[in-house]
């Protein structure tokens, strides 16, 4: 045998005996006098101080994960009891986590890199605080002292009987949650939820508890999903919101992305503004289903989502996002500001369900009943300048046409740093078209509101819910404009300014209606008899003028073949109060006519309709003394000759200074 030989062979069983020794070294050494050692190294890679304060252990096992020659390397696997972990300095609690006892195993290579590796992470009894102070800084984000450039990878992370507590001063988010291994995890191998949580606390000032399931965390690999599963209570039992999600936590550690199976349901969606920071506006019970993607507190998208408001069905898709083209109001550096985009469709919408949209509270049987209409709910604009919104909403049908003959329904909403508009507002009505915008300034006090409105080619048979009008002919235009300022849609209407105008473009109308109007007893019951006819309509107009809530016809007359209507009087919009008087004049020769001014008074609930009653008894007079002469002639004061036949709009509007 060469001497080479020799050298190779005894360098070999040199090498063999020293990694015998220092294995068999590894194996009978005392970890606990290395535990203030590795508390060191762990402190300067996370930048947190760290204690050992139980035994620490350590066993070799083979290497996770690896193929080829890094297979042959042993990892070791630590065990460690009673672990504490200091916090952030500018927290003023000093603990962040403490632990009954921690297994993990550490991947030797990556220490070469200044890279604490440890694939999987078991934790018993841990207690936990999470922190967010109110500029968003968080105390789970680990910063290495004096720029040493160690880096900790967390991989999978299995938690036994603990609990965390998360403080966000920021959301206003105080919560307590319980997690647990769950029993029998491994009867049902396709069940992926490993741990189970109990959660309580309170968020927006509102409560909020709940359970949830939840898998093995991973946040290393760049495809992991984290399952999770929760059932969420927000709000107090009254007026309660619940929130049922199902899916995955994508990707965690380079930017956790959602992907869930969202149910919630409520009262109103205004309730959600706790949850999500988004002014939603009142409304009627709700329920929705749909899939909620994106990453939490940038961006999201709910897509695919239906349910009902009330009775009215609605589907759709909503996006969300943190834009920075805000300031801080103080010539600083651009601030993140929230917006909503998408569209909202409804196959037929119930004009109820909107009620609560525009300030009117759904009615309580023990509320006491008030003799105000105009909903007097105030605004809230303070919530409008904290998102912008565009979003599309569309009613291809409506329920209940007979309260308002409107048959469709398409706008566009966008909120934009507090200045909310409708435009365009667009609807199918009476077989015409009626076109609005309406535009809300939150950024002033009291809020401002200012409207235009267009309406063409509504038919009069479909736009009056009377029996009467059905055969009627003709088309209504109109137009209006209202600007004012107030809290709510009362306080805007009580001061508001604008006017209103409208013409009937020929047509047709019920004389039976007419006769109605004009208290013409024989025609009346004449067209009982032997039935209702159709009379001409030369014009009809009104031209009616809003100051300070108060509105006043300029002009308001009804002129057809065979009558005039004339309306005055006034419309209080800030008291509801009605004082107005109607003037029949009927054309041609009636046997009987009561052609008496019509005085309708009241409130916007309740109004009376009386007769002028000094004419009446000034023809009751009459009617006694010619009664002597006989029958017949007490007839005489109810008959009418009008004036000749036959007038147009211009001569009707001379009066008014048209």
């Amino acid at each position: 045998m060469s001497r080479a030989t020799h050298i190779a062979i005894g360098g070999s069983l040199g090498l063999a005996a020293v990694l015998a020794i220092v294995v068999a070294f590894l194996f009978a050494f005392d970890w606990n006098r290395a535990r203030p050692w590795v508390g060191e190294r762990i402190a300067e890679a996370s930048g947190r101080s760290f204690e050992i304060r139980g035994d620490l252990s350590l066993v070799w096992r083979p290497a996770e994960g690896e193929a080829g020659w890094r297979a042959w390397i042993p990892w070791p696997h630590l065990q460690a009891a009673d672990i504490v972990l200091g916090n952030a300095g500018w927290s003023s609690q000093p603990v962040m986590a403490q632990v009954a006892q921690v297994r993990f195993s550490v991947n030797p290579l990556g220490l070469l890199h200044k890279e604490l590796r440890i694939p999987s992470l078991s934790l018993e009894a841990p207690q936990v605080l999470l922190e967010r102070r109110k500029d968003g800084i968080v105390n789970w984000t680990f910063k290495p002292k004096d720029d040493s450039g160690w880096q900790t990878r967390i991989g999978r992370i299995a938690v036994g009987k603990g609990s965390v507590r998360l403080s966000d001063q920021q959301r206003r988010l105080e919560l307590q949650g319980e997690v647990d291994t769950l029993d029998g995890r491994n009867s049902d191998p396709g069940n992926p939820y490993l741990l189970g949580w109990r959660i309580k606390g309170n968020y927006q000032g509102e409560p909020i508890r709940g359970n949830a399931r939840s898998g093995q965390l991973a946040i290393q690999g760049s495809d992991a999903r984290y399952p999770i599963e929760a059932s969420l209570k927000l709000g107090p039992a009254a007026a309660q919101t619940q929130v049922d999600l199902q899916g995955y936590l994508d990707r965690p550690r380079d930017g956790p992305m959602l992907d869930l199976r969202v149910d919630v349901k409520g009262a109103s969606l205004a309730q959600l503004y706790p949850l999500l920071g988004i002014a939603l506006p009142d409304t009627r019970h709700y329920v929705t289903r749909g899939r909620l993607t994106g990453t939490p507190g940038l961006s999201w998208t709910y897509r695919d989502f239906d349910g009902r408001i009330g009775e009215t069905d609605i589907a759709g898709e909503l996006h969300f996002r943190l834009k920075t083209d805000g300031t801080d109001g103080r010539g600083g550096e651009a601030l993140p500001r929230p917006r909503l985009e998408g569209r909202i469709v409804t196959n037929r919408l119930q004009f109820g369900d909107l009620a609560p949209l525009v300030g009117i509270k759904p009615g309580n049987p023990t509320d006491k009943p008030s003799d105000r209409l105009l909903p007097d709910r105030p605004w809230r604009p303070e919530r409008w300048r904290k998102i912008d919104t565009d979003i599309e909403f569309t009613a291809r049908s409506m329920a209940r046409r007979e309260l308002l003959p409107v048959d469709s329904l398409v706008t566009r909403i966008r909120l934009q740093e507090g200045v909310l508009t409708l435009a365009p507002l667009e609807a199918g009505m009476a077989s015409g078209k009626l076109s609005a915008t309406l535009r809300l300034d939150g950024g002033r006090q009291p809020l401002r509101g200012e409207m235009k409105l267009s309406a063409r080619h509504l038919k009069l048979a479909r736009l009056f819910d009377d029996p009467l009008m059905k055969g009627s002919a003709g088309e209504i235009n109109a137009d209006a404009s209202l600007r004012g300022s107030g809290k709510s849609i009362a306080g805007l209407l009580a001061g508001a300014d604008g006017e209103l105008r409208s013409a009937v473009n020929g047509g047709t109308v019920s004389r039976l209606f007419l006769d109605k109007v004009g208290l013409n007893v024989s025609s009346m019951v004449a067209a009982q008899m032997f039935g209702d006819k159709q009379v001409k309509i030369n014009c009809a107009l009104t031209d009616i003028e809003i100051a300070k809530g108060v509105m006043r016809p300029r002009a308001f007359v009804i002129d057809t073949d065979e009558a005039r209507i004339s309306v005055d009087g006034t419309v209080d919009l800030g008291r509801e109060k009605v004082a107005l008087t109607v003037h029949p004049e009927s054309k041609g020769w009636r046997l009987l006519s009561l052609r008496s001014p019509i005085h309708v008074d009241g409130n916007f609930r309740k109004r009376e309709v009386t007769v002028d009653r000094g004419t009446l008894a000034l023809k009751a007079g009459a009617a006694v003394a010619l009664g002597l002469l006989g029958p017949a002639a007490a007839l005489l004061p109810l008959v009418h000759v009008g004036p000749e036949e036959g007038s147009d709009c211009a001569g009707l509007l001379k009066p008014a200074g048209k």
